[in-house]
Formats: C-alpha cells, sequence, structure tokens
C-alpha cells in the first residue's frame, strides 16, 4: 500500500503588504523565464517533464508528470505556458514554479494559487526556490491578486518555512486533507 501523506494549504490574504515588506535580489547566474518563451506553441518541452520529475521523485506526494497530463490540463485551461516559471542556469533548467490563475475571474479579484515550486537537489538551499516564489507573488500581484493559496505536504519543513517567511498561514478551521 502507498504511503499515506498530509496535504496543508496556506495563505497569504495580503499579497501586496507582504511584498512591500520584502525584497529579494536574484541568486548569482540564475535567469527566470516563461515555458512559453522556451517552446510558445509546440509539444511541451520534455525537459520541463523531466526537470519537474526529478524535482519531486520519491515524495511522497509525487505523482508523475507526462505529455499527456498536461495536454489534457491544457485543454481544460488549467495549465498555461506563460504562467510556468523556469529558473536557468546557462541555458539548463535547474528549477520551476507553477501559478494557477483563473484568468476568467482575474478581473474579481479572485486568488491565484501557486502550483509547486520544484529545484533540482544540487541547486537547492541556494535562494533559488525562495526567488521563484518571490517572482511568482510579484507577478500575481501585477495581476491585481490579493490572495493567494499554496498546498504543501506537512512534512516538507523547507517548503512550509518558505510559506511562513512570506507570511502564508494556515486559515481559521482548515481540515487536513490525507491521501
Amino acid at each position: 500500500m502507498p504511503e499515506r501523506f498530509r496535504i496543508r494549504t496556506y495563505m497569504n490574504g495580503n499579497l501586496a503588504k507582504t511584498l512591500s515588506l520584502i525584497e529579494l535580489p536574484p541568486p548569482p547566474n540564475i535567469k527566470i523565464i516563461t515555458l512559453s518563451q522556451i517552446n510558445p506553441e509546440g509539444k511541451i518541452a520534455e525537459e520541463f517533464i523531466e526537470l519537474y520529475n526529478k524535482c519531486f521523485q520519491g515524495r511522497p506526494e509525487y505523482s508523475e508528470l507526462t505529455v499527456q497530463t498536461i495536454e489534457n490540463l491544457e485543454k481544460k485551461g488549467v495549465f498555461r505556458r506563460e504562467n510556468i516559471l523556469i529558473a536557468r542556469v546557462d541555458n539548463k533548467m535547474i528549477g520551476f514554479n507553477i501559478l494557477l490563475i483563473d484568468e476568467k475571474r482575474v478581473e474579481e479579484k479572485s486568488c491565484g494559487f501557486l502550483g509547486g515550486v520544484g529545484v533540482l537537489p544540487g541547486w537547492r538551499n541556494k535562494g533559488i526556490g525562495g526567488y521563484l516564489f518571490y517572482i511568482s507573488l510579484k507577478l500575481l500581484a501585477q495581476k491585481g491578486i490579493n490572495c493567494v493559496y499554496f498546498s504543501i505536504e506537512e512534512s516538507n519543513t523547507a517548503g512550509i518555512r518558505l510559506l511562513e517567511k512570506f507570511q502564508f498561514k494556515l486559515p481559521p478551521q482548515q481540515e487536513l486533507l490525507v491521501i
């Protein structure tokens, strides 16, 4: 039987205030681009799928990402290449963050969701994940979104520390999702 894991969803309800208090410089030699800049229309970049799978492999909540999965999410309008931030060094993908935005509801100033920050094992603890997270929050704020959610496996202490740094909190009376 697969290992069970527990997911908690954290929220920041005042993104504008948070960003007014925090300024992060980029890590050295890191370039942040969107997946749409790499491959705007063609097949999804195999390099991105490989990056995603290497970043999360071995985690209890990990589910392999495939071209078919992405194509299905693109058809539903959930996965948009311009909302995938990629960290690169010397043209090699080393990390990413996925922004999930209901573009139809942005005018209503609805909430945004960060769908996952991943950094290759050899590049962790160098500020790359935090910087991707920071840039993602800035992009959401530029779209007028002031409320952001992020779901995380509760044993991911490094990820939870990152959320707390950016003033994310557990909403009151949140139920724990056990999978």
